[in-house]
């Protein structure tokens, strides 16, 4: 196995073409939002700029292209929006950063219900940072997403994005009922204090490809040039993320356990010499 993974990582890249219905939201004041160049730890485009007031309603957000959509988001739970201006962050990150929407309720998450989107499955990216505040965590989750992991987001910001520490990853399969609903949150991390809240910076939503085991560049192929990228999202997801920033990890689950770790080499390289 150990000789496989050394081979294949030799091989080169191509690359992918952007799918579906995808956008960005920034939280934070009107216009405070980055530049249709930043795509932060996803992909970039036009970034919606929220100011997320308590159970109200964003109708028509624009997608990444910029065009109005028939998607709506509903905010809860959230009572401040803050300003802040962490000294480690600039430009883009800033923005992005810098602006974040707290709950310092236990039971009462910083709730999105994003609405009307396609019957389909998303890459959903949640920011999830406090600025100045690097010993405060916030847990995140997806309702869509299978399971629905809780994840713990925090930490000093090192000059980029890194998963953990300023967002949380989540697939979620949006069906038809409810109106193509995606439903977000970011709470009170067990064992926090809530006085110090948690954050919820903003949202990235990407429609992916449909799935296909061991097509890690969705090309539609399984062939030599999956082998490198199926490498990164076994040992270094956040690379993967980077080579393929248009299809989807999860087509290297190829043994279906719902993980991508190194016990599915075998049964990609089935799927590749086959």
């Amino acid at each position: 196995m150990r000789q496989i993974l050394a081979a294949i990582t030799t091989v080169g890249l191509i690359s992918c073409i952007a799918h579906g219905e995808s956008l960005n939201v920034a939280i934070g004041p009107t216009l405070a939002q980055p530049s249709s160049s930043y795509g932060a730890a996803g992909l970039p485009g036009v970034w919606n700029s929220l100011t997320a007031v308590h159970n109200t309603t964003t109708f028509n957000l624009k997608d990444l292209n910029g065009n109005v959509t028939d998607v709506n988001v509903w905010q809860f739970g959230g009572t401040e929006l803050r300003s802040g201006n962490d000294p480690g962050t600039s430009g883009d990150d800033q923005t992005l950063l810098d602006h974040c929407l707290i709950t310092y309720t236990t039971n009462l998450e910083t709730c999105l219900f994003f609405r009307q989107l396609d019957a389909a499955d998303y890459e959903v990216i949640i920011y999830a940072w406090m600025p100045n505040r690097p010993d405060v965590l916030s847990y995140t989750n997806c309702d869509e997403e299978l399971g629905n992991p809780d994840y713990f987001v925090g930490g000093g910001w090192g000059g980029q994005h890194q998963l953990g520490v300023t967002h949380s990853r989540h697939i979620a399969t949006v069906t038809t009922q409810f109106n193509g609903l995606l439903r977000v949150h970011s709470g009170i991390a067990p064992g926090e204090n809530p006085a110090d809240g948690s954050a919820c910076n903003g949202v990235q939503i990407r429609q992916l490809p449909p799935k296909a085991p061991a097509d890690m560049n969705c090309d539609g192929a399984v062939n030599g040039i999956d082998i490198r990228l199926f490498v990164e999202a076994v040992l270094d997801p956040e690379a993967y993320y980077q080579s393929a920033p248009t299809c989807r990890i999860d087509n290297g689950d190829t043994n279906s356990d719902t993980q991508v770790t190194i016990g599915d080499t075998a049964s990609f390289v089935t799927a590749l010499v086959n």
